[in-house]
């Protein structure tokens, strides 16, 4: 995978960086990045796949600001959903997530068949969502089961 060098201005759309780094493991350096669509990993597989490892440089230091709308129940700036399988061994660390003033409909983290997830040193604010989210998973069961996300890890959030 090949890097895309994010501006961190907090004016330019960095999207298309943040996700790459993410997909790389590769910390972000210290900047504002604006994104325009949620970042992170969603898949329809069967079976599992690698978890999805997003890191800043420290709270007070990468900011992930979203400005779009998204969906009360669907939208989140950092997503890790995973239908039919579950992805294993995702990281979210060292991060301040929010939103544009004015914009609606978003959660910080959603988490749907994640699996041996860590969050560490996440600061979620000024969200019109929640800041950690677990939808209903309805292909495993309607009213989702016990083990759709297992073994979740937050400290000093």
């Amino acid at each position: 995978m090949t890097l895309i060098t994010p501006v961190g201005d907090g004016i330019a759309d960095d999207t298309a960086a943040v996700q790459s780094y993410g997909e790389a493991g590769v910390r972000l350096p210290p900047g504002t990045f604006r994104t325009t669509a949620d970042v992170g990993l969603t898949a329809s597989l069967s079976g599992n796949v690698p978890g999805f490892v997003l890191r800043g440089d420290h709270m007070m230091r990468s900011t992930i600001l979203a400005d779009y709308n998204g969906s009360p129940t669907t939208g989140a700036i950092v997503k890790l959903e995973t239908i039919g399988g579950y992805s294993l061994g995702s990281n979210i660390e060292d991060l301040l997530i929010t939103q544009v003033p004015g914009r609606t409909g978003l959660n910080g983290i959603q988490l749907t068949g994640a699996w041996y997830v860590k969050i560490n040193r996440v600061q979620v604010k000024n969200l019109s969502g929640k800041g950690i989210v677990v939808p209903v998973r309805n292909d495993l069961n309607p009213v989702s089961d016990y083990y759709q996300c297992f073994s979740v890890i937050t400290e000093q959030c």
